[in-house]
């Protein structure tokens, strides 16, 4: 996505035919990377009435697409099924491992990215980030800079893509670059050099805390949220790491509790708590793997033993405590 960003600039600012190439390049090898890329096709959709190359861009991009394309439709004609892009689109297609969308989902989304953001950013970078918006969005409206109105529409449309589906805080990074962009023409505009400074080392240590330092969750020898569920709650400003970046590096929990079963040498068996993370469960413990069901027809067995009539030595159970952590006892 950032060479598709970096070329789309390019040809704005320069209007090379070569360039177009290189754009429809890129944005073929994004989206069949990740759907949000989806969010660049539709600012090339607007950009076509402004220069002709931006078409050219567009179909090749989507050329390089076409496999996807087909696959996709030859799956739901024969079996039904589809990837979980096209389960939203082709009607009555099926996806087991698609996350159903909300009745609500355009109201409580809005909410649930704007403190997302404001959780992976900091309150500091992301405060930083909505006053370049806004003094860009005037900017714009006084200037009509049609460069400016590009990286604008980037963040509406980035932003907007998710509001109707699922929100995951690993999903909204897609926008960072659009919102760098303005922060930094903001900071060079107004000459803002040392609170620019002061941003960028904020952001390296707050990242670091986020998702290097894992001394706070192996203070105890198993402990774990699981990858989702994690809380959503306001970051305070104090707070120097990302909540929800921890809840997702605490999968070192369930790396623990693996080690641990591995290492042990009695005949045992495990005892789950149903309120366990089904994704980590079916990740770490291969248990009710949809994924490997979907490909062999069955579930395959469960990576350690379950309790059951046969006689075990010992049994581990696996709960959580008040806290939502993951215990073995």
């Amino acid at each position: 996505m950032l060479a598709t960003i970096y070329f789309l600039i390019k040809l704005v600012k320069e209007e090379q035919d070569d360039y177009w190439k290189i754009l429809g390049l890129s944005l073929g090898g994004a989206l069949l990377v990740k759907a949000p890329a989806f969010i660049l096709v539709g600012i090339l959709l607007l950009l076509i009435k402004f220069n002709a190359n931006f078409k050219k861009s567009l179909v090749l991009s989507l050329f390089i697409f076409s496999p996807v394309i087909v696959f996709n439709l030859g799956m739901y004609f024969l079996t039904g099924y589809a990837d979980s892009l096209f389960v939203r689109i082709l009607p009555g297609a099926k996806n087991p491992f698609a996350t159903p969308v909300a009745d609500w989902a355009l109201l409580v989304n809005p909410p649930t990215i704007f403190f997302l953001l404001m959780d992976l950013y900091s309150p500091l970078v992301f405060g930083a980030m909505l006053v370049a918006f806004i003094w860009a969005s005037v900017k714009f409206f006084r200037t009509q800079n049609f460069l400016l109105g590009i990286i604008l529409l980037s963040i509406i449309a980035s932003v907007a893509f998710f509001i109707p589906g699922v929100v995951r805080a690993y999903y909204l990074p897609f926008v960072t670059p659009f919102l760098v962009m303005i922060l930094a023409h903001f900071f060079v505009k107004k000459h803002f050099w040392l609170l620019a400074i002061l941003i960028v080392f904020w952001s390296l240590w707050y990242s670091f805390r986020s998702n290097l330092d894992t001394s706070y969750a192996l203070s105890a020898k198993f402990n774990d949220s699981g990858r989702s569920n994690y809380p959503l709650l306001l970051p305070l400003p104090i707070r120097d790491y990302s909540l929800a970046s921890r809840s997702w590096s605490q999968d070192w929990g369930w790396k623990n509790i693996v080690n641990y079963l591995k290492s042990e040498t009695t005949n045992y068996c495990l005892v789950l708590d149903p309120d366990l993370d089904s994704i980590a469960l079916r990740r770490y413990l291969w248990y009710k793997d949809e994924v490997k069901r979907a490909f062999v027809g069955e579930y395959l067995p469960p990576r350690f033993p379950l309790c059951n009539d046969r006689t075990f030595e010992k049994k581990y159970f696996l709960t959580k405590n008040g806290e939502g952590a993951v215990e073995i006892k």
